[in-house]
């Protein structure tokens, strides 16, 4: 089954039994199907450090970080549009 969680625990176990190139495999394709998955990004860069490639570790995780902080952007643009819609409702203790 080519889902991310899938790809995602057969990359653990890879990570645990020492195959860090294909735990690398696995969490690639994990992130490929879901590029916002933080858990894939990091175990990714993890099994690139084991496997001695650093720069590609930390451009995982660069890439991750810039993926994740325009979501949460995009979120908080949502949120403002909804809360610009609907007027603010008083609570007893405001």
């Amino acid at each position: 089954i080519d889902t991310p969680e899938w790809n995602s625990n057969v990359g653990m176990l890879a990570y645990n039994q020492g195959d860090a190139a294909k735990a690398d495999q696995y969490f690639a394709q994990a992130l490929k199907l879901f590029p916002l998955a933080p858990d894939a990004a990091n175990m990714r860069a993890r099994a690139l450090t084991r496997q001695g490639k650093l720069a590609e570790a930390e451009q995982v995780l660069r890439d991750a970080l810039a993926r994740n902080q325009k979501m949460v952007e995009n979120l908080r643009a949502g949120l403002k549009l909804i809360e610009a819609k609907q007027p603010r409702q008083r609570r007893e203790t405001d």
